[in-house]
């Protein structure tokens, strides 16, 4: 046993990797490039006996040692970059990839310096949608589900944060998400129907694209927007850059409106799809008794 503890001691200083499991927050991650999988580290540990000229452990002795010492074999899974999956399996060229890495580093420059400003500074984030109902039986992965969307906002300056919840049917997702953050819980507000506005007839642009022709800028090449008293909109294809106007006609028309007196999207509460609620009967079999009534009660189309 001691032979473990030593090998596991004379391991390198290696940066520890930030994200971990909930269930792992308290353990001591060796680095990404170890940890691709256990038996890569069993076989250094086999190599590193044979050094020695000690016989090497079992595995179990060896995992059961590993966890007294609070020592954990895993890598973290993290969303893979578009472009960056795209550069390794060679289907872009170095130049588009070299752009993008400048054009994140940007944006993170560009994210430390509005720390430090005396203005307010939000970071937003579209989260995945959350489907329910969740199982692990074969057929809930072929059917329709509800669909539960989440939008989060974070003020960088005093650490609040805000989740809006908005979904087919009503849950307890809000309770869910308040008890998810111990630390500093965020504000978790449910938006129904009632809260969405229409906003068709209060189009002052047609377009925010910065160019018109082929080959012009498109809306997804924009970088930073800002928009000026005078009802002017400037924008930045790259944050290094000096703002430019909008090059698109204002409908002069069209006067500001307060929210509160836009006219409502939805006059009711939306019913789901006649499809999802029959899927949803199926899948009924599948989940406990207390949840049927649930979806069996839901409003849906005939």
């Amino acid at each position: 046993m001691n032979k473990l503890v030593d090998y596991s001691d004379s391991e390198p200083d290696k940066p520890v990797i930030k994200r971990k499991k909930r269930c792992q927050v308290k353990k001591e991650d060796w680095s990404s490039e170890v940890n691709t999988k256990n038996r890569e580290k069993g076989k250094e540990y086999c190599d590193y006996c044979a050094s020695k000229h000690k016989k090497a452990l079992f595995i179990a002795t060896f995992t059961n040692t590993l966890t007294i010492q609070k020592i954990a074999l895993f890598k973290p899974k993290k969303d893979l970059c578009d472009i960056c999956n795209e550069y390794k399996l060679g289907h872009i060229t170095k130049e588009t990839y070299d752009d993008h890495v400048n054009k994140k580093n940007e944006a993170r420059m560009e994210k430390e310096s509005a720390k430090e400003k005396k203005e307010f500074v939000f970071s937003e984030d579209l989260q995945a949608v959350l489907l329910a109902s969740r199982s692990n039986v074969s057929s809930n992965y072929y059917k329709t589900k509800l669909c539960v969307h989440n939008w989060c906002i974070y003020d960088m300056k005093t650490s609040d944060g805000y989740c809006f919840l908005w979904n087919e049917a009503e849950a307890e997702y809000i309770t869910i998400c308040k008890k998810a953050k111990k630390s500093k819980p965020y504000i978790v507000e449910y938006l129904n129907y009632s809260y969405f506005k229409n906003f068709k007839n209060l189009q002052f642009y047609n377009s925010i694209r910065p160019g018109k022709m082929k080959g012009d800028p498109k809306v997804t090449d924009i970088r930073a927007f800002k928009y000026a008293p005078s009802r002017e909109i400037f924008y930045k294809l790259k944050l290094t850059k000096e703002y430019k106007l909008l090059n698109q006609r204002r409908n002069a028309r069209i006067n500001n409106i307060p929210f509160h007196n836009l006219p409502d999207l939805y006059n009711e509460r939306r019913k789901i799809t006649k499809k999802i609620y029959l899927d949803l009967q199926q899948l009924k079999n599948s989940m406990p008794r207390d949840y049927q009534n649930y979806y069996g009660n839901l409003p849906h189309e005939a």
